[in-house]
This record gives structure tokens, sequence and C-alpha cells, in this order.
């Protein structure tokens, strides 16, 4: 299915969707999944996918987040993460030092 889908557009750049649906015999819903997933971009340019990033609302050509949205929810998930870690590395530091070939015994068995 996709395949048919970006063979008819590199035949025929700047197809609306209706168009690509119908010539490829796939629903309108699927094109658009195809566009939301990034798997293929249609011009925004001269208005044939209207679709909105999903947090502000400005228009893109693919996928579900405009670039700057993108962004700040990527930074937003690495200052958790980081945070996260910190707070991991911090409680393993107040355990002290730990004797790991001790461990290693006990859990063999010995």
């Amino acid at each position: 299915m996709f395949r048919g889908v970006r063979a008819f557009l590199a035949n025929h750049p700047g197809s609306d969707i209706m168009t690509v649906a119908e010539n490829t015999g796939i629903s309108e819903d699927a094109v658009m999944r195809y566009v939301r997933d990034g798997r293929i971009s249609m011009g925004i340019e001269k208005g044939l996918v209207q679709i909105n990033c999903e947090i502000c609302g400005v228009l893109i050509s693919q996928g579900r987040l405009c670039k700057p949205c993108s962004d700040k929810l990527s930074s937003g998930l690495k200052k958790s993460i980081q945070e996260e870690n910190k707070k991991v590395i911090d409680e393993q530091q107040k355990q002290g030092p730990r004797m790991y070939t001790a461990d290693h015994w006990r859990d063999r068995g010995r």
C-alpha cells in the first residue's frame, strides 16, 4: 500500500490527498496516516494538506508536532531523565561503598 502511494507521488508531485487516494485505491485516512507518521510529505504551501501541530496548532507538512514543540518536548524529557538519574546516583552514594565480590559469592550460593 505505502509503496503505491510513494510511487504515485513520485510521478505526480503536488497531488492532493483525494487524488492520491482515488488513484492508488487507498483510503484518504490511510494516506493521512502516512503523512502523520512522517512517511510521506505533502506541500502545505499549496494548501494540499492541512495538518496542525497537536500542541500549538501551527500548520505542518508531516508528523504530529512542529519543530519548536518537538524540541521543547524533547528537552523537557531529557531534563526529567537527568533529574531521575541524579536521584538514583545520590541514593547510591548515600548507601556508601559496596563489596561486589561478597555479593557475587553470596548469589552463587557459596
